[in-house]
């Protein structure tokens, strides 16, 4: 059910081409209808048949059609070398699809459907959708692949019935357990050598229909979203005896290298046990956000990133011994001993910039730089944390949605 759910997600984003099977159009038999005389100019000849089954040239043009305007909505067209095989692929996969259908027995479809519905209503749940906010989801998709969403549901059944045939046929069934071992220890089967190595990446501001360059006052906004850097050292300790005698964990220290130094948090992972006696071994974590006071805050950020690319290992270890000597001191702490490691995570370009009225213009939400950064441009549209002013993985995600869904708009 979890795999189920799983596909059912990736298939909100994308419309699959093996389910696409079966939804073309056939030749209507009947004389009086005025497409006859087109049909019996243009034939749609059979590519493949079988007992039971056949596969039309209209089926694989389709499917072709599909697959080309794919390309087209995403500014690419399909390489003319590669045009034959995916031909060749596609109707192999038509084929295969027939047979398998063929195979289909009343059990798979009952099945099929029902997995298909369970899936639907876990989407729904776990995204708190109703009916109608589904259909506005998938709106966008199936505009994109010209169908409807009762065919999109069919296509979506015949894949849980293709998928519940093949696994009675093969009385074959792997779990997640199962694919986690098999990719553990076969790492050299999914490995890919280097192919490409790059000095430099450059991104186009230009909308390439129009040649116009990026709105000065978007680059500006764009140019505002200065990241805070940030530190994040590490210092294995021996021991925690000094913490305990002086009943602390954590220590918040305004102005020192690092103002935040705080032990591990106790945190028991199945056989995995956490430092829960003084004289274990634990981590240390301390932060540091460079900054030059007497700045704005962009300014201080970007003052703050010199310094951090500036400073060299040696000038965080002096400091790290030195503060936790004069921090600890009370409680026994020796950094000659009680320290076995250090490691120091640098981010020059750490957390996404965040309003603040101290320092950012009081303007409508709708006016401010992340805001108009963040405006679609030809068939360009951006996204990250930085398009949403807050620093947390749930922002990054907000805007994939955001920009992904801008990109499947009509154009104008």
């Amino acid at each position: 059910m979890k795999n189920m759910r799983q596909t059912f997600l990736v298939l909100l984003g994308a419309v699959s081409l093996a389910t696409m099977a079966g939804l073309a159009q056939t030749a209507s038999t009947n004389a009086t209808k005025p497409g006859d005389k087109l049909a019996s100019l243009f034939p749609d000849t059979v590519l493949a048949k079988g007992k039971g089954f056949e596969v039309k040239r209209s089926q694989l043009d389709d499917e072709v059609i599909k697959i080309k305007a794919q390309y087209a909505a995403s500014g690419r067209t399909l390489p003319p070398d590669q045009a034959d095989m995916m031909e060749k692929n596609i109707l192999n996969g038509l084929i295969q699809m027939e047979l398998l259908h063929l195979r289909a027995t009343d059990a798979d479809k009952a099945k099929g459907k029902e997995q298909f519905e369970k899936a639907l209503q876990a989407v729904k749940d776990e995204q708190k959708l109703t009916d109608a906010e589904l259909d506005e989801k998938l709106a966008p998709q199936l505009r994109l692949q010209h169908i409807s969403k009762e065919q999109w549901q069919k296509q979506q059944m015949d894949q849980t019935t293709l998928e519940a045939t093949i696994e009675r046929e093969l009385k074959v069934s792997i779990s997640d357990e199962d694919v986690k071992k098999f990719y553990d220890d076969n790492p050299s089967k999914f490995e890919q050598p280097e192919m490409v190595r790059a000095a430099h990446v450059l991104l186009a501001t230009q909308d390439l229909k129009t040649k116009t360059d990026l709105p000065e006052a978007q680059k500006a906004a764009l140019h505002s979203l200065v990241k805070a850097p940030l530190v994040y050292s590490i210092v294995a300790l021996r021991n925690w005896r000094a913490f305990s005698k002086l009943g602390v964990e954590q220590i918040y220290a305004p102005g020192s290298y690092h103002p935040l130094v705080k032990l591990n948090a106790k945190v028991d992972v199945g056989s995995y046990r956490s430092s829960s006696a003084p004289d274990e071994p634990i981590l240390l974590r301390m932060v540091r956000v460079p900054c030059k006071p007497g700045l704005s805050e962009h300014e201080q950020n970007k003052a703050g990133r010199a310094e951090l690319l500036a400073t060299p290992f040696a000038t965080f270890e002096h400091n790290i011994r030195d503060q936790l000597s004069r921090m600890l001191r009370g409680g026994g702490f020796d950094p000659a001993t009680d320290i076995e490691a250090i490691t120091v995570n640098r981010w020059p370009h750490g957390y996404a910039p965040e309003y603040n009225p101290l320092w950012d213009p009081e303007v409508p939400p709708q006016q401010r730089a992340n805001v108009l950064g963040r405006a679609p441009f030809g068939r360009m549209t951006i996204a990250n944390s930085d398009s949403g002013a807050a620093a947390y993985t749930d922002s990054a995600i907000d805007q994939a949605d955001r920009a992904v869904n801008e990109l499947l708009r009509p154009q104008g």
